[in-house]
């Protein structure tokens, strides 16, 4: 049909919108992880009081 214009698809930009949402969730996960590992080691090095502390609690708790 002449003159009719042909919309552009929408399909493509949400796919990609949704490509760019999850990598930063991925990249935010990421980095949790990172700071959650970097503490631990962390405390891993100010030796075994931190472990001893926290088995304490597990034991009044009945865990």
């Amino acid at each position: 049909m002449a003159g009719r214009r042909r919309e552009p698809e929408k399909t493509p930009m949400a796919a990609l919108q949704l490509l760019a949402v999850l990598f930063v969730l991925s990249s935010s996960l990421r980095l949790a992880l990172d700071v959650f590992q970097a503490r631990l080691a962390r405390s891993a090095c100010a030796g075994v009081w931190g472990f001893k502390m926290f088995a304490d609690v597990l034991v009044e708790q009945g865990r």
